[in-house]
Formats: C-alpha cells, structure tokens, sequence
C-alpha cells in the first residue's frame, strides 16, 4: 500500500510540473556583433603581429637546427683541411720533380754558386 501511495504522490507532482511548463515562455535573443574599428589601422597592427610570430618561429628553428649547423661546419672545415693536405703534397712532388729536372738542364758552373747549390737542393 505504500508503494501505491509513492507512486500516485509522484503521478501528482509530474502532472503539476506539465501543467507549469505549459505556462512557461522562453525569450531568445539572437545578435551579431559589429565591427566599429578602423581597417585601415587594425591590418598593419595585424600584419606587424604576424611578423614578430614569425621571427619567434625562426628564432625557434635556429635554436632546434644549430646542432646541425655545426655539424656541417666542422665537415666543411675537415674537407678544406684534407683538400689543402692533399694539394699540398702534390705540390711537394711536383716541385721535386721540376728540381731534377732544373738540376739536368742546368750547367752548375755557371748558374750557381757551390753554397747557392745547397741552399737549392734543401729546398
């Protein structure tokens, strides 16, 4: 019997809250919000924004890639270094080579001195 009672005081309450909502009124407004500023300041303010958000992004990049540019610094330095050791013995040969070949056309007597003769050769 109190569960009939429970369900019936419930039926009651839910017929009262229809009845209200019957009553009820619902205002809605709708807007659009209107753009009194000046274009022609806003968009170089705008773009000049942009730029300084793109300088940050690039100084951000550098800060991420400097790694890598030292890296590629230090391949370059290491191939110039090679390249002129490499040259640098060619040359060596080279000039080792004219030196006999100066020393086989040359008549000694004449062109140099018994010192100037050593002073060549240690070169």
């Amino acid at each position: 019997m109190e569960t009939r009672t429970a369900i019936e005081a419930t039926e009651a309450q839910f017929r009262q809250l229809n009845g209200d909502i019957k009553y009820s009124t619902l205002h809605i407004v709708f807007f659009k919000p209107i753009d009194t500023s000046n274009p022609f300041l806003t968009e170089p303010a705008d773009a000049f924004k942009g730029g300084v958000g793109n300088l940050r992004a690039f100084a951000v990049v550098l800060v991420a890639v400097w790694p890598f540019g030292l890296l590629v610094i230090g391949v370059a330095v290491a191939l110039r270094r090679w390249k002129k050791k490499r040259k640098g013995g060619r040359n060596r040969k080279r000039l080792s080579y004219l030196k006999i070949e100066f020393l086989n056309a040359t008549n000694w007597d004449v062109a140099l001195s018994p010192d100037d003769r050593t002073q060549f050769l240690e070169l």
